[in-house]
């Protein structure tokens, strides 16, 4: 298993036994490993140029909330380091 996290696990049926809950789990583990290997590298691919307050945004947190948003604010450019 990559990264242990708690999760809340809801079945239809009453009865699961031990070996598919951890084949479940260690699915689930996988998926969410993907999905924050696929942030970080997009984090680390990305700045944000903020001409409002001439700055440049390089920190995970603050690249990551400027892409949630879905669209960007006014003089606000999402820039490739390439």
């Amino acid at each position: 298993m990559k990264h242990k996290r708690d999760l809340l696990l809801l079945f239809k049926h009453d009865y699961v036994n031990q070996r598919s809950l951890d084949l479940e789990l260690e699915r689930l583990y996988e998926m969410l490993y993907d999905i924050h290997s696929y942030e970080k590298s997009l984090v680390q691919a990305y700045e944000v140029i903020d001409m409002n307050r001439y700055r440049m945004l390089q920190k995970p947190h603050q690249i990551l909330r400027v892409m949630n948003r879905g669209e960007l604010k006014p003089f606000l450019f999402l820039s490739s380091k390439n």
